[in-house]
């Protein structure tokens, strides 16, 4: 088993990951990709994900991942500025009506 390493990510960092569970392989199968589902950091080991049980913010350290399942950390070259950071994350955490 593996964890993600957040002593490397940022806020604004996206992280996408994939898992050996059924819903994950239909993702993938259906996408032609090793990836099933996308995270956006927030804070220093927090992300906020929505999966069907809604939008919600995690405890990305505790979420334990099999030695197969892929993991990516995305930044910008350019790193974003305080101000960037926090607008992606204040969007995140915002309730959007047009998806509940």
């Amino acid at each position: 088993m593996k964890r993600i390493n957040t002593d490397i990510l940022m806020k604004g960092d996206v992280v996408l990951t994939t898992t050996s569970g059924k819903d994950s392989g239909f993702i993938r199968k259906v996408t032609r990709s090793d990836i099933s589902h996308a995270m956006i950091c927030v804070a220093y080991g927090s992300v906020i994900d929505s999966t069907g049980e809604g939008v919600q913010a995690r405890n990305i350290q505790k979420l334990l991942y099999d030695d197969e399942c892929a993991i990516y950390i995305l930044r910008l070259k350019t790193p974003l500025s305080e101000v960037q950071a926090d607008s992606i994350v204040n969007y995140a955490r915002r309730r959007h009506p047009q998806i509940e």
